[in-house]
């Protein structure tokens, strides 16, 4: 999330990015395939760890409790990258529209991924 906000704060600060509706929507498209790409190779890593350490029971079989439980930490992966992704992108345009600062996005992103993530 905070190098999505960066990368929007930068654009904006050299006045390649603008703050209307139409930059917004194509940002958040790149960000979005970008963000999908790192939540899908997050989603395969945290399933290939998670059932490495908890798939399978002391008799080397796959363990149906502990397959559920690394299918359900893999979609949590998926769904806090995705969405970092795409909360980082959007404040800044947020902030922008508001009045706020643009810088204090980062920040920002950081304490509601914190949040979310929990």
């Amino acid at each position: 999330g905070n190098q999505s906000t960066i990368k929007v704060i930068e654009g904006m600060a050299k006045g390649e990015l603008t703050s209307n509706f139409e930059t917004f929507v194509n940002v958040m498209c790149q960000q979005f395939y970008v963000g999908a790409l790192l939540a899908l190779m997050m989603t395969v890593a945290g399933f290939m760890r998670a059932f490495a350490t908890n798939g399978r029971n002391k008799h080397g079989r796959v363990d149906e409790n502990g397959f559920i439980s690394c299918i359900a930490i893999a979609t949590a992966l998926c769904l806090i990258t995705l969405s970092s992704v795409l909360v980082g992108t959007m404040l800044p345009f947020a902030f922008e529209m508001v009045g706020i600062e643009a810088a204090n996005a980062g920040p920002t992103v950081q304490v509601l991924m914190d949040i979310l993530g929990v």
